[in-house]
C-alpha cells in the first residue's frame, strides 16, 4: 500500500516538474519572441516610415501638379462656361429673330392668300374642301424650290380673286418663267404679258392654236384662223387682202332718186296792223276754224303781243307747225286771252292778218335698185329748180356697198315748189 502511494506521489511530482518545465519554456519562448518581434517591428516600421516619407514627397509633388492642373482646368471650365453662355444667348437671340421672321412670313403668307383668295370659312361639311389651297409642298425643279399646290382646289361657294396693277394675278407655265397677267380694272378685264417679260403674247379662245375661233397672234386678231386687222390707212384687211376688194377704174353708174313734196304748208302768217286791245295775255290763234285739211295735218301758230304804243295788241303770229294739205290759205281767228285790270278786251280782227302757203320737199328716196356704183366719194346731190333753197347730202353704203349711194339726207326742205323737183348726182372732186 505504501509502495503504491509512493509511486503515485512520484508520478504526481514528475508531472508537476514537467508542468513547471513547460511553463518555463513558454515564458522563455514568449520573452525571446517578444524581443525578436520588437526588433523586427522596429526594423519594419523604419522601412515603412522611410517609404512613407518618400511616398509623401511623391504625393506632395503630385498634389502640386494636380493643383496646378485643377486650377487650369477650372479656368478652362469657367471660360468654356462663359463661351457656352454667350453661344446660348446668341442662339436664343437668333432663334427669337428667326421665330419673328417665321411668324412674319406665316403672317405675310396668310395675308397674301387672303388678299388674293376668299375662302368659305363656314363650319360645315364643305368648308374643308375650300381650304385645300393651303395644303402645299415644296419640290426642287432646276435647283429652284417653289410652292406647289398638291390638290385641286374646289370653291363650293365661289372663288373671288382680287388683284391690282401692283399685286396682279398671274397664270404661268410649269417653270414659272412665262406668265400672263390677268387684271380687272373697274369694268374691264385685261390679259397681257407683265411689263418686262419677253416672249410672245398669243392668246387663244375656244381652242389651243392660232386656228381657234378667236385668237390674238403676233398682236393681230384672228377669227376662225383668218387674220383681221384695220391698218393705218383706215382699211379693213383679211389675211393681208383689203376688204372689200377695191373697184379700181370701175366706171361710175349714176344713182337715181325721187323727191316727194309736202304740199299746202302754212308758210307765214303776217299781222299787217296791230289788232285788238287791252290784252294782258295773248289770245289763242285758230287756223281754219280748227278743221284739219283732207289728207293733211293741222297747222299750229302762236300770237305775240306788242310793247310801248302797241301794248295789249296782237302785233305778230309765229308759225309753230306749218301743217300740210291746205289747198288755199286758211282763215285766222282769235279766242281767249285775259284783259288788263279794269279794262275790257277788244277782240283782235282777222282783217289785218294774211296767210301764205307753200310746198316743201318732204324726202328724197333712192329709186329701187338705182343706187349707182363706182363712187369713191359721196356724190353731190343736185336739186332742180334750185330757187326753192333745198339742199341734201348723199350717204354711202358700207362693206360691199361702199361705192354705192345708200340714202339721201334732206338738210333744207326749201319752199315754193309747185311740183316735185328733179334730183340728179354729180361726182365729188
Amino acid at each position: 500500500m505504501e509502495a503504491v502511494e509512493y509511486l503515485i506521489y512520484t508520478l504526481v511530482f514528475l508531472v508537476l516538474i514537467a508542468f513547471v518545465g513547460v511553463i518555463g519554456y513558454i515564458i522563455y519562448d514568449n520573452y525571446t519572441y517578444k524581443n525578436d518581434l520588437t526588433t523586427d517591428l522596429n526594423t519594419n516600421f523604419k522601412g515603412i516610415n522611410k517609404n512613407f516619407v518618400s511616398t509623401t514627397d511623391v504625393i506632395g509633388k503630385v498634389h502640386v501638379k494636380h493643383t496646378s492642373n485643377l486650377n487650369a482646368l477650372g479656368e478652362t471650365l469657367i471660360n468654356t462656361s462663359n463661351l457656352l453662355d454667350n453661344k446660348i444667348d446668341n442662339v436664343y437671340t437668333k432663334n427669337l429673330a428667326s421665330h419673328d421672321v417665321i411668324d412674319k412670313n406665316i403672317d405675310d403668307f396668310g395675308y397674301n392668300m387672303n388678299k388674293y383668295f376668299k375662302f368659305n370659312n363656314a363650319d360645315n361639311a364643305t368648308a374643308g374642301t375650300n381650304k385645300k389651297l393651303f395644303e402645299y409642298r415644296t419640290t426642287t425643279v432646276d435647283a429652284t424650290t417653289r410652292l406647289n399646290l398638291i390638290t385641286q382646289t374646289t370653291a363650293v361657294a365661289g372663288l373671288k380673286i382680287n388683284s391690282d396693277a401692283t399685286n396682279s394675278f398671274q397664270i404661268c407655265n410649269s417653270l414659272g418663267d412665262k406668265c400672263f397677267q390677268v387684271l380687272s380694272t373697274d369694268d374691264s378685264l385685261s390679259i397681257h404679258k407683265p411689263a418686262g417679260m419677253l416672249g410672245k403674247s398669243d392668246i387663244y379662245i375656244g381652242g389651243n392654236s392660232p386656228s381657234a375661233p378667236l385668237a390674238i397672234v403676233d398682236g393681230k386678231t384672228r377669227i376662225d384662223g383668218k387674220k383681221i386687222e384695220v391698218r393705218t390707212d383706215g382699211k379693213l384687211y383679211i389675211n393681208d387682202a383689203v376688204y372689200p376688194p377695191p373697184v379700181a377704174d370701175a366706171p361710175v353708174v349714176t344713182a337715181e332718186a325721187t323727191a316727194t313734196l309736202t304740199t299746202g304748208i302754212v308758210d307765214t302768217i303776217t299781222v299787217s296792223t296791230p289788232t285788238g286791245a287791252n290784252y294782258a295775255s295773248a289770245p289763242n290763234v285758230v287756223i281754219n276754224n280748227g278743221t284739219v285739211p283732207i289728207g293733211g295735218t293741222l297747222a299750229v301758230a302762236t300770237a305775240t303781243l306788242g310793247t310801248g304804243a302797241n301794248i295789249g295788241k296782237v302785233t305778230g303770229i309765229t308759225v309753230n307747225n306749218g301743217g300740210s294739205g291746205y289747198t288755199t290759205a286758211p282763215t285766222i281767228t282769235f279766242t281767249g286771252g285775259t284783259a288788263v285790270a279794269s279794262t275790257t278786251i277788244t277782240d283782235a280782227s282777222a282783217a289785218y292778218v294774211s296767210v301764205s302757203i307753200t310746198n316743201k320737199i318732204a324726202s328724197i328716196t333712192i329709186n329701187q335698185d338705182k343706187n349707182g356704183s363706182g363712187y369713191k366719194k359721196p356724190p353731190n346731190v343736185v336739186i332742180t329748180p334750185a330757187n326753192g333753197g333745198a339742199s341734201a347730202t348723199a350717204v354711202m353704203g358700207t362693206i360691199t356697198n361702199a361705192d354705192k349711194v345708200e340714202s339721201i339726207t334732206v338738210n333744207n326742205a326749201g319752199s315754193g315748189y309747185t311740183s316735185a323737183p328733179t334730183i340728179t348726182f354729180t361726182e365729188a372732186l
